[in-house]
């Protein structure tokens, strides 16, 4: 079996534990022994939260949460049991559930499987992995980041999913490399670029060489831009592709290197790059604070550190509310 083959089927047997388990937290029968053995599997295989993640994102989506209540009492004794597949799940209800539930399942089998020439990439939250792709391209994954790729003879082709990734791509003119990333298709032959997808649009950087960039639906030579480095564009989830404007190439990836980098960068928006990569979640006593501008270096590897950095600099308290949740606000 080549290492591609063992990869997949390594993804295949995760994505149905995280089925089965997405089933069980539903289900309304979820006991202290459930989520002992929850939080061990978890902690096996940083993949694992990843998948979980995506199943209840989508059952919210979808209104499965309350068709899998339905389920709770047949849950009791399947839910559990070692890599369940997820076609079980239509075996334990009545037809009339069943029939509820084929739809959404439908849509996880779209989403979650993969041909076999495509190769699936993933980060949870707060980690960093760097990786080397078939043809040879680098990749570095941000936290929280989904990537799938696949080498074909006319070009190579990623899809970023979510999170954000850096791109030291293999030099090939005769297969052009592509990203797809939300609305935004990025297009080189060997260059170094960042793409990442945030709120309600994709946003694509340069370091070194020249991309392309192009709105997914409006895939035409009128429609895109050509980036050179230090520039970058935004391309909406409408599909708009913005204005080409300057960016610290240099500072653009230094969470690869274990930090964030800032520059007169409003306190609100810093917050919110670091609640990317941690649990507990920072808030702001007072909305004003956060146009307070931030500079310099905060590293990532402990969030402790990094609050009390922000605080001592900007004269400001951190309260722990709840073990999920951090207050900032002004030290009188």
């Amino acid at each position: 079996m080549t290492d591609s083959q063992t990869g997949r089927g390594d993804l295949r047997r995760i994505d149905d534990q995280a089925a089965a388990w997405a089933a069980r937290r539903l289900s309304g029968a979820f006991d202290q022994d459930d989520e002992a053995r929850f939080r061990a599997w978890l902690a096996e295989d940083a993949r694992h939260a990843v998948a979980l993640n995506e199943y209840m994102a989508i059952a919210d989506a979808s209104a499965l949460a309350g068709a899998v209540g339905g389920l709770k009492e047949a849950a009791n004794d399947e839910a559990a049991q070692a890599t369940p597949s997820r076609r079980r799940w239509l075996q334990w209800g009545a037809p009339a559930i069943a029939a509820s539930l084929f739809a959404a399942f439908f849509f996880f089998t779209a989403v979650r499987e993969t041909p076999a020439n495509v190769e699936q990439y993933a980060t949870a939250r707060g980690e960093t992995r760097d990786i080397s792709l078939p043809d040879g391209t680098t990749v570095s994954l941000n936290t929280d980041t989904v990537l799938t790729f696949s080498s074909e003879k006319d070009g190579r082709y990623a899809g970023l999913e979510r999170g954000e990734a850096y791109f030291d791509v293999v030099h090939d003119q005769a297969r052009p490399f592509i990203v797809d990333a939300g609305e935004a298709r990025a297009t080189v032959l060997g260059t170094t670029f960042t793409v990442r997808i945030k709120d309600d649009a994709s946003v694509v950087g340069v370091l070194r060489g020249r991309v392309a960039v192009h709105s997914i639906t409006n895939d035409s030579a009128t429609d895109g831009v050509h980036l050179e480095p230090g520039e970058r564009v935004a391309v909406t989830s409408t599909g708009d592709v913005g204005g080409i404007d300057a960016f610290d190439a240099a500072a653009a990836a230094t969470w690869r290197y274990g930090y964030l980098y800032f520059d007169e960068t409003p306190l609100n928006i810093v917050v919110k790059d670091l609640n990317r990569y941690f649990d507990r979640q920072v808030e702001l006593a007072d909305a004003a604070l956060g146009a307070a501008p931030v500079s310099g270096r905060v590293e990532l590897g402990n969030q402790d550190v990094a609050i009390r950095a922000i605080s001592v600099a900007l004269s400001l308290k951190a309260e722990q509310r709840n073990p999920d949740k951090i207050v900032l606000k002004a030290d009188d």
